[in-house]
C-alpha cells in the first residue's frame, strides 16, 4: 500500500451515491456523463462529473424513474456502457418489494438535437441460474452485441437486443454461455468474485478491463462479525466467450482507513465497492496539470478513472495508470 498504479488518493465526490461514468464523445467533452442514485426519491439521476476536480452537475431534465408499467420498484446502483458515440445503455438492479428477487431494468439514453433523451424503463426477462444482483455489462463493438455477466466465476453470459422491446416494455434475454468454475490466482480468503464496474475495452492491449468486488466475514463458527468488502481487477479476452485472462491475486487497498474504526451498522461494515470505469489520456489543459497527477505520470499513456461507493453512503473517484495496473495482474488463461 498504496498500489503503484494508482495516481493520488481517492477523491470524495459529494452526493455521488452509487456513481457511474462514461465518456460521451459529443456531449460536453470536459466532463464525464454520470449517473448516480437518489435515495430520497429512489430514482437514478444523471448529469456531469467534472474530469478535472470530480465535482458533479445535475441534469434536472433527465431521470430514470422507479415506475415500470405503473408498478413501483426500488432501484439500486446503475451501470452504463456506450452502444455508440451518442447512445448509452444504463442498467440497474431492482426489487418490486423487500421479499422479491432482484431483477434488472434499463433505459436507453440518446443524444439528439443537442439534447439528451431517455427511454421508459425496460425490464430484462431471463432465466437466471443463480442469485446475483451485480451484473457486468460488456458491449462488443465489432459485433454490435450487448452482453451481461451475472456471474464471473463460474462465468455466465446472457445477451439481449436492447432495442427489441415488446409492448409490455420487456426485453427477452438469452443465456449464451455457462462456463465451469476455475481456480484463480485471486486469494479467495478475501471472498468470491462478484460484479463491479462495466467491462471497458482497452484498445492498445486488446482486452476488456473491469473491477470486481468481494465480501467476506472473518469470524468462524457462525458468529456474525464484521463484513469486509474488497476490490480487485480482472481482464477478459476480446472475443466471445470472453474468458478471464488475468486477475488480481490480492485486494487493491485504496485507503487503509476504510478498514478501520467503527462500522456504520450491525449488518455490513467496511463496504467498499467499484461501480464505474472510464478511460482518459493523461494530459495538460492550457498548461494546467490535471488534478491528482504528478510530473512522472504526464505523457505516460492511458489513464483510467474508477468510481466507487463506500458504506452505502459516499462516493469516490480515483485515477490509475492502465499499463501499470495490467502489469500487476496474474495470468489465468490464454486468449486465442
Amino acid at each position: 500500500f498504496p498500489p503503484t498504479f494508482m495516481i493520488g488518493k481517492p477523491t470524495f465526490v459529494n452526493g455521488f451515491f452509487h456513481g457511474n461514468i462514461v465518456r460521451l464523445k459529443n456531449y460536453n467533452g470536459e466532463s464525464y456523463f454520470a449517473a448516480w442514485r437518489n435515495v430520497t426519491l429512489d430514482t437514478i439521476n444523471f448529469g456531469l462529473l467534472n474530469s478535472i476536480n470530480f465535482t458533479t452537475q445535475l441534469n434536472e431534465n433527465l431521470i430514470l424513474p422507479n415506475v415500470w408499467n405503473g408498478k413501483l420498484y426500488s432501484q439500486q446502483e446503475a451501470r452504463m456502457v456506450l452502444l455508440s458515440d451518442d447512445v448509452i445503455f444504463v442498467i440497474c438492479t431492482l426489487r418490486f418489494n423487500s421479499r422479491a428477487p432482484y431483477g434488472q431494468i434499463y433505459g436507453i439514453i440518446k443524444y439528439e438535437d443537442n439534447a439528451l433523451h431517455i427511454s421508459p424503463p425496460v425490464l430484462v426477462d431471463y432465466n437466471r441460474t443463480q442469485h446475483n444482483k451485480n451484473f457486468v455489462p460488456l458491449f462488443h463493438a465489432s459485433s454490435s452485441k450487448l452482453y451481461l455477466m451475472p456471474s464471473l466465476n463460474p462465468l455466465e453470459i446472457i445477451t439481449l437486443d436492447p432495442f427489441a422491446i415488446n409492448d409490455d416494455h420487456i426485453a427477452p434475454a438469452t443465456m449464451v454461455y455457462q462456463g465451469p468454475w476455475i481456480p484463480l490466482p485471486w486469494n479467495e480468503d478475501y471472498g468470491a468474485l462478484r460484479g463491479g464496474t462495466p467491462a471497458v475495452f482497452i484498445p492498445n492491449h486488446n482486452l476488456y478491463l473491469a473491477f470486481f468486488h468481494t465480501r467476506v466475514n472473518f469470524l468462524e463458527g457462525g458468529a456474525r462479525g464484521v463484513d469486509h468488502y474488497y476490490i480487485g481487477a480482472l481482464t477478459f479476452c476480446p472475443q466471445f466467450p470472453f474468458h478471464i485472462h488475468t486477475v488480481s491475486a490480492y485486494p487493491i487497498i485504496l485507503d487503509t482507513t476504510w478498514y478501520e474504526g467503527k462500522w456504520f451498522n450491525k449488518v455490513v461494515s467496511y463496504a467498499v465497492y467499484p461501480i464505474g470505469l472510464a478511460l482518459e489520456r493523461d494530459h495538460e489543459k492550457n498548461g494546467t496539470k490535471v488534478a491528482g497527477m504528478n510530473s512522472s505520470t504526464i505523457g505516460k499513456g492511458l489513464i483510467g478513472v474508477m468510481t466507487m461507493g463506500y458504506r452505502d453512503a459516499d462516493g469516490f473517484a480515483v485515477r490509475f495508470n492502465v499499463r501499470k495496473l495490467l502489469a500487476s495482474l496474474d495470468y489465468v488463461s490464454h486468449c486465442n
